[in-house]
């Protein structure tokens, strides 16, 4: 199945979705943002990802997180039906700009 909308190749999905991983599976806690919710930590996000936010200031904000940097929704998305719809915009805006490659709706 091909994704018409990127400008990558498979192969240069791939191999971007591997380098993702093992960019995961290198946890330094000191290059990652909390992302949390209702002050309960969810996981986190690399701080060299930061950049695929922008945009998104009305769904997503960076703001104090016990004392260092981290990622929430917006104090305007406060329902699970709100939190679900802004990601949802999130993902999809992502696929049509390329930040990542396929969605099945999760």
């Amino acid at each position: 199945m091909s994704n018409a909308s990127s400008p990558l190749s498979i192969e240069q999905r791939n191999q971007a979705y591997l380098d993702w991983i093992n960019l995961c599976n290198r946890f330094v806690k000191k290059d990652f943002l909390p992302f949390f919710i209702d002050d309960v930590l969810l996981g986190y996000v690399h701080k060299d990802k930061k950049q695929v936010f922008r945009g998104f200031e009305s769904l997503m904000i960076f703001t104090d997180f016990h004392e260092q940097e981290g990622l929430t929704f917006h104090p305007a998305v406060n329902t699970f039906e709100l939190r679900t719809k802004a990601a949802n915009e999130i993902a999809q805006a992502w696929l049509n700009s390329g930040v990542i490659s396929s969605w099945v709706g999760e």
